[in-house]
């Protein structure tokens, strides 16, 4: 029976399979309902990206110092936002919409100078705006993203847009 999608023979109609499941290899077959399987939820507003199935968000309404913006992608189960490289970012500064400055979750509060991700993953790449990060501002030590995708560091208690991400 199959459809090129599901598993051969799927959907089987046994008349008891009123759910779906994926498959890691991306095909699907129908379940009992009341089977315990893992799942996966899309939310309004977040973009899923191929491949890591990282999903970015950015509240257009909000405005919060940089603790504030921590404390609001924690309570939606995300970090602010971290970018391992430049296709990482492209694909974010592509498809989410970020009309102003944003905080990211790279900081230097732990040492002057020394950039950390939030996360602990390795800080291996930058996408600096010329002339940052700015060493001759010693409070700015939390980073946000600008519009073209350039990092600017800033005072963590200025109000800023912000991007979280969900791994």
């Amino acid at each position: 029976m199959g459809d090129g999608m599901g598993q051969p023979y799927e959907p089987d109609y046994f008349g008891t399979e009123n759910c779906v499941s994926q498959h890691a290899d991306r095909t699907w077959s129908t379940e009992v309902c009341g089977d315990a399987y893992p799942y996966v939820c899309e939310l309004d507003g977040w973009v899923t990206r191929p491949g890591d199935l990282h999903a970015y968000s950015s509240p257009l309404e909000a405005w919060l110092r940089r603790s504030e913006a921590a404390a609001a992608c924690a309570g939606a189960h995300a970090h602010l936002a971290t970018f391992a490289d430049a296709a990482e970012l492209a694909f974010v500064t592509a498809n989410v919409h970020v009309d102003a400055d944003a905080w990211i979750g790279l900081d230097d509060l732990a040492s002057e100078g020394s950039f950390a991700w939030v996360t602990g993953e390795p800080y291996a790449w930058a996408n600096w705006a010329a002339g940052e990060p700015s060493a001759d501002t010693p409070d700015s030590d939390c980073v946000v993203m600008q519009g073209d995708g350039q990092w600017d560091d800033r005072p963590c208690d200025s109000t800023e847009r912000f991007l979280c991400e969900a791994d």
